[in-house]
C-alpha cells in the first residue's frame, strides 16, 4: 500500500481462505488500510474465501461517508461468487461480483464465495424441450450446451430450422436466465436452466411469451478412457407404419443406429415417405438418446427420447413425428400428417444370414393388394432383395400386380429377435409396407 493512495487490488483470503480482515479508515487523516487494527468507523471488507478484489483508488487519507466506491470480487479458480452482503448482518447487498457502494459509517462488506462446484459440472450438455403434450414444429426442439469451470455457459437452441445461439453465466446456486434473439423477426426465446450437480443433468424452460417449453437433458460422460461398453454396437430400428394417413405413412420406417466407444450415436435411415433421415448425437450415463431430426425444410421434425438397455432400443417417451406440409413434387403425403403416439423399437444387429424359408409380404392400402411371396423360384412378382451383413439394411425390388415391369424399390432393414425384414416401398401417393419373415 503507498502512503497516499492505494491502487488496484486487495488480497483476502491467506491460506485458510476465511475470515481475513482489511480495514480502510473515514477521512480527516492519517487513515488508510489497516490489517491488524481496523478503525471502528471505517471500511472493512471481509470474506469466507480466497478473493481478490478490484477497485478504483481508496486515498490513504481516508473514505468520505456519502461518497461512491467501486469493489469487485474475483475469487481463486476453487471457488465460486455467491453475493456482497453489508454492515455484518445478512442485509442482501448485491449478488454481482461488481459492486457500487456509497460509503457510511462503520460500513461492513463481506464477500461470500462458496466451493467452486463447476469444475466437476464442466462439459458438455445435451437434450430436448417441449411444452407438455401440445408440441408443434414452432415450440419445440433441442439444444447443446457448454459449461467451462468457471460457470460459463454457451449453446444453441434448434427449432423449426433455426439454430439460437445461447450466452451466459451459471450463478452459485446452478441457476441461469438467458435473452437470445432470433431471425426472421420472430420473438426473442427466453432460456431458463438449472444444473443439478449431482445427478448431472439441466432442467429448465424455454418461451417466446406464446408458449412455455420445458427442457431437459444430462453431460456428455463417456469419453476415450470412459467407456460406453454396456451399450455399443450396431444396431438397427423401425418405426411401424399408420393405418390412417392422418398419422403418417402406411409403410415401416427404418434406420442404422451406431454407438461407438465413447457413446456416440449416428443415425441414418429411411422414413415410409420417402425422405432419409440423420443425426449425430451422445447417450447419457443411463442410455437415454435425445432424438431431434429437423425435415422438410424445417416444417416437420421427429421429437423424442429413447433409450438403449440391454442391448434393444425403445422410445423412452412418445415419439412424435410431425409433417406440417411436404410441398416437393416427388412427395407423397403432401398434405402433411401428424402423430404425436408413434413408437420405435430396434436392437442389435442380429448376426447373418437370415434363415431360409421365409416369406415375403407386400401390402399396400391404396389401390388395396397384397402379396405373399414364399419361393423365389415361382416368383411371378419379380421380387429380388439383397442384405448388407454389416449395417442390416435390405434392399430389393419387384413389381406391382397385373404389371410384368419390375422396378419399385423396397427399403427395409433386419431386426433383432424378430429373425425378419421390415421396410416400406413407394406407391403414387402413398407407401406401402414390407414384411419378410416366418410363415
Amino acid at each position: 500500500m503507498s502512503d497516499s493512495t492505494l491502487y488496484g487490488t486487495t488480497r483476502l483470503g491467506g491460506e485458510n481462505g476465511t475470515g481475513t480482515v482489511f480495514s480502510y479508515a473515514l477521512g480527516s487523516g492519517g487513515g488508510g488500510g489497516n490489517p491488524t487494527n481496523p478503525p471502528s468507523s471505517g471500511l472493512t471488507l471481509v470474506t469466507n474465501g480466497e478473493v481478490t478484489i478490484e477497485h478504483a483508488a481508496f486515498p490513504s487519507a481516508g473514505l468520505e461517508i456519502g461518497k461512491t466506491y467501486t469493489v469487485t470480487a474475483k475469487p481463486d479458480p476453487k471457488n465460486v461468487f455467491v453475493d456482497w452482503v453489508a454492515s455484518g448482518g445478512q442485509s442482501f447487498v448485491s449478488n454481482q461480483a461488481f459492486l457500487n457502494f456509497t460509503m457510511s459509517s462503520g460500513l461492513v462488506l463481506q464477500a461470500d464465495f462458496s466451493t467452486n462446484v463447476f469444475l466437476a459440472a464442466q462439459g458438455t450438455y445435451r437434450g430436448l424441450f417441449a411444452p407438455a403434450g401440445s408440441r408443434r414444429q414452432t415450440n419445440s426442439g433441442s439444444f447443446l450446451l457448454n459449461v467451462t469451470g468457471t460457470g460459463t455457459v454457451s449453446g444453441t437452441l434448434d427449432l423449426a430450422g433455426q439454430t439460437v445461439s445461447l450466452s451466459g453465466k451459471f450463478g452459485a446456486d446452478g441457476a441461469a436466465v438467458i435473452v437470445s434473439k432470433r431471425a426472421y423477426g420472430d420473438s426473442s426465446l427466453t432460456t431458463t436452466l438449472q444444473l443439478n450437480f449431482d445427478a448431472q443433468t439441466v432442467s429448465g424452460t424455454v418461451s417466446d411469451g406464446a408458449f412455455l417449453a420445458g427442457l431437459s437433458g444430462f453431460q456428455d460422460v463417456f469419453s476415450s478412457s470412459d467407456h460406453a461398453s454396456a451399450f455399443e454396437g450396431q444396431y438397427t430400428l423401425v418405426i411401424p407404419g399408420a393405418a390412417d394417413p392422418a398419422l403418417g405413412p402406411f409403410g415401416t420406417s427404418y434406420a442404422t443406429v451406431k454407438v461407438n466407444s465413447s457413446g456416440a450415436v449416428t443415425l441414418s435411415g429411411s422414413l415410409a415417405d420417402g425422405t432419409a433421415i440423420s443425426q449425430s448425437s451422445v447417450i447419457s450415463q443411463d442410455g437415454y438418446w435425445p432424438m431431434y431430426v429437423n425435415l422438410y425444410g424445417g416444417n416437420a421434425s421427429l421429437w423424442g427420447t429413447n433409450i438403449f438397455a440391454n442391448h434393444t432400443l425403445t422410445n423412452a417417451s412418445p415419439l412424435s413425428w410431425i409433417n406440417a406440409t411436404n410441398s416437393s413434387k416427388t412427395a407423397v403425403y403432401r398434405s402433411g400428417f401428424t402423430n404425436q403416439n408413434a413408437t420405435l423399437t430396434g436392437g442389435l444387429l442380429p448376426s447373418m444370414p437370415l434363415p431360409a424359408g421365409l416369406t415375403s409380404t407386400l401390402q399396400q392400402t391404396n389401390p388395396p393388394f397384397t402379396i405373399s411371396i414364399t419361393d423365389l423360384s415361382d416368383n411371378t412378382n419379380h421380387l429380388t432383395l439383397k442384405t448388407n451383413k454389416t449395417t442390416g439394411v435390405v434392399t430389393g425390388t419387384f413389381a406391382y400386380p397385373g404389371s410384368s415391369k419390375s422396378g419399385v424399390k423396397i427399403n427395409g432393414v433386419v431386426l433383432q429377435g424378430q429373425q425378419g425384414v421390415q421396410g416400406y416401398f413407394l406407391g403414387t401417393n402413398q407407401s406401402g409396407a414390407f414384411i419378410e419373415g416366418a410363415p
